[in-house]
């Protein structure tokens, strides 16, 4: 009998994230054919996906996760409806108190404590004054182009962490900020600001 291998992508990224239904999990095998069709070679994907399926899982199937997940769908369901592009805006929208909701993304392993974010975000924009300034007037110029929503989501919680080898570092509270900011707003905040951006997130200094 040959024993079916996975790839680890598929089995951190997202097997071990999707909820189980009644106490287990099928469809694993149907659902890793989807995976690496969908998937293929690019490594920024996954994440998006895992991100958007923790999301999706903590916000909008909070049902499903107190009914042992009977009411979630299947996992190569979720994959084949290509469920991980709903927009989290929207599903963030659709929750009874979106703000709550938005304003603690989901967090990883790597992610810092509140406590840690809020003494870093106040250490750089005491250490960067003059380049928080010039970031703000950016960010209020991001906010004319966006929804008020998109805006309050993903920007307001950024702050300027200085210049590094020409590139405006951009801190972030938590790891699903630099994701969804790389994968959908890289573009729009190098246009405004002018320069090349990279993302720091939590503790990093």
């Amino acid at each position: 009998m040959v024993t079916q291998v996975y790839s680890k992508d598929f089995e951190e990224m997202f097997w071990a994230v999707y909820p189980s239904r009644n106490g287990r999990k099928i469809g694993k095998y149907k659902s890793f054919v989807i995976w690496k069709k969908i998937v293929g070679r690019s490594k920024k994907k996954p994440i998006v996906i895992r991100d958007n399926l923790r999301f999706q899982v903590d916000n909008d199937w909070l049902d499903a996760k107190r009914e042992s997940g009977k009411f979630c769908p299947m996992p190569e369901t979720w994959l084949n409806q290509r469920r991980f592009e709903d927009s989290i805006e929207a599903l963030a929208q659709s929750t009874e108190n979106a703000s709550i909701a938005v304003s603690a993304p989901i967090e990883s392993p790597d992610d810092s404590s509140d406590v840690i974010i809020a003494e870093r975000r106040a250490y750089f924009e005491a250490t960067y004054p003059k380049e928080n300034e010039a970031f703000r007037k950016y960010l209020s110029r991001i906010e004319d182009e966006i929804n008020v929503q998109s805006y309050t989501t993903w920007f307001a919680p950024l702050v300027c962490a200085g210049l590094r080898d020409g590139k405006v570092v951009v801190w972030a509270p938590r790891a699903y900020y630099v994701s969804w900011l790389d994968e959908h707003y890289r573009a729009l905040m190098e246009r405004i600001i002018g320069k090349p951006v990279t993302f720091i997130t939590g503790g990093e200094k």
